[in-house]
C-alpha cells in the first residue's frame, strides 16, 4: 500500500508543476554542474527494492572523471549494527554512496568498502526520543561531501513536555501526579477545579479562550481542540 505515486498525492501535484524532479525506479540521473558539467549519477530505489539494488549495483561498471554514484533508498538497513530486521550493509557494490530516508534518527556514516552509508535523518522530530538537531544537507564539489545545513527549530525542551521510549522524566523537587501532563491541560485543571460542569460545554469555552490569549496558543491548535469539543458535544 502507498507504494507507487498516485494522483490523489501532494507530490504527485508537485511533480506535475515542475518543482519535483521524480526519479524512476532503478534509472540513471544525471547532475551536473551550471556549465552542463556531470557531477553525479543519481539512481533511486523504491521501498521493498533493497535487494535488486544490490544485485544491481554489483554489475554497474564504475564511473570515471570524477563523477559520483549515489544511491537513494528508502530501507531498514542495519546502520547501527545488527538488531532485527534490519538488513546488512553491503560491500562489495559499486556506488560512492548510498542515501537512506527510512529511519527517523540520524546515524553517523559508515565506510563499508569504498561505499559511504549515510541517513540523514527526519527534519520533523515526530516522536519524543528524536533528541537531534534537524537539518538539510548540500553537496559540497570540492570536499566531495555534505554539508549539514541546520535548520530554524523550536529547541528540543520547548517541542516535546512528555516522556518518550528512551527519554526518561524530568525530575522536578516536588513531582505530583500531575507533572507528567502538558502545561496547556494544567491550565485547564487550575482553572476548571472549582467550575460546575454545562451541557453546551459554555464555561470550558471561556477559560479555553483565556488561556489561548495568555499562551498565544496557535490558531490551528485552537482549531484542532474546538473540533474535538465541538465532536463530544455531539454526542451528548
Amino acid at each position: 500500500k502507498n507504494t507507487t505515486l498516485s494522483d490523489d498525492t501532494a507530490l504527485q501535484l508537485m511533480v506535475y508543476s515542475g518543482r519535483v524532479v521524480l526519479l524512476p525506479n532503478a534509472q540513471a540521473f544525471e547532475v551536473c554542474d551550471l556549465n552542463g558539467y556531470p557531477l553525479i549519477e543519481l539512481r533511486a530505489y523504491d521501498s521493498g527494492k533493497e535487494g535488486d539494488m544490490i544485485n544491481d549495483a554489483k554489475t554497474w561498471s564504475p564511473c570515471h572523471n570524477g563523477i559520483k554514484r549515489m544511491i537513494l533508498t528508502h530501507a531498514n538497513w542495519a546502520f547501527s549494527g545488527d538488531y532485527p530486521n534490519a538488513l546488512a550493509l553491503e560491500s562489495n557494490i559499486n556506488a560512492d554512496w548510498v542515501i537512506n530516508g527510512h529511519i527517523h534518527h540520524p546515524t553517523h556514516k559508515v565506510h563499508i568498502g569504498k561505499t559511504i552509508w549515510f541517513n540523514p535523518g527526519n527534519i520533523t522530530r515526530q516522536t519524543v526520543d528524536c533528541q537531534y538537531i534537524p537539518s538539510v544537507y548540500l553537496w559540497d564539489t570540492q570536499t566531495q561531501d555534505f554539508i549539514s545545513l541546520e535548520l530554524t527549530h523550536t529547541s528540543y525542551a520547548k517541542t516535546f513536555d512528555q516522556t518518550g521510549r528512551n527519554i526518561r522524566a524530568t525530575k522536578f523537587e516536588s513531582l505530583n501526579e500531575e507533572a507528567s501532563l502538558g502545561a496547556f491541560v494544567q491550565k485547564i485543571q487550575e482553572q476548571a477545579r472549582n467550575t460546575p460542569a454545562t451541557e453546551d460545554g459554555s464555561v470550558l469555552i471561556e477559560i479555553l479562550e483565556s488561556i489561548y490569549q495568555e499562551e498565544q496558543f496557535p490558531l490551528d491548535a485552537q482549531s484542532m481542540v474546538k473540533i474535538m469539543i465541538e465532536s463530544i458535544l455531539s454526542k451528548k
